[in-house]
């Protein structure tokens, strides 16, 4: 697929702080999906494609007399179409806050997102008349470590958790990882 992506921001800035309102536009039309009807089967001979809105609230602010401290949260609205039957339409909200501590040659990252998902189109449960909803919740922590001009190591935990009315969208993952970046 192709994905085409204009985006139209209006933001204050005042030192390294600012409050941005953006407006973004996805059109990704697939080489080699083919739409589907209102129960999700696909129709031969046509092709698939999304165009999805979104608009976006950030307020990133530096704290501390050295900017050590750095706060970003986002609001978003996001709503899908499709140029079939609308079964891949949705409608989802997602909350997310970003905070970062720097000091000398350490830097930790903690985040938290909540999204909120609406599927007017689709059934939960076959047989009954509940539409999809999905909440999703990620959070981590990162710790970098400078190690020299070029390297640095890291440790990071990372939890996702989906939750659905559609028992196969619902699932739990944590993950720990660590490694080294090169970076020049």
């Amino acid at each position: 697929y192709w994905e085409y992506t204009p985006r139209l921001e209006v933001a204050k800035w005042w030192g390294k702080n600012h409050v941005a309102l953006s407006y973004q536009l996805n059109d990704r039309p697939y080489d080699n999906r083919t739409e589907t009807d209102g129960t999700g089967a696909n129709i031969p001979g046509t092709q698939l494609e999304f165009n999805v809105h979104r608009a976006e609230l950030e307020w990133l602010q530096y704290w501390g007399p050295n900017g050590d401290w750095r706060t970003s949260t986002r609001i978003r609205r996001e709503l899908s179409f499709d140029n079939g039957a609308g079964f891949f339409k949705y409608r989802r909200w997602r909350i997310g806050e970003k905070i970062r501590f720097r000091r000398g040659k350490w830097t930790i990252n903690g985040e938290f997102n909540w999204s909120a998902y609406y599927y007017p189109n689709q059934i939960a449960t076959f047989g009954l008349t509940d539409r999809r909803k999905r909440s999703d919740w990620d959070v981590g922590l990162r710790i970098n470590r400078q190690l020299n001009k070029f390297w640095t190591a890291y440790l990071a935990y990372d939890y996702e958790k989906a939750d659905s009315n559609q028992a196969s969208s619902s699932y739990e993952v944590k993950i720990v990882h660590a490694g080294l970046v090169f970076e020049r």
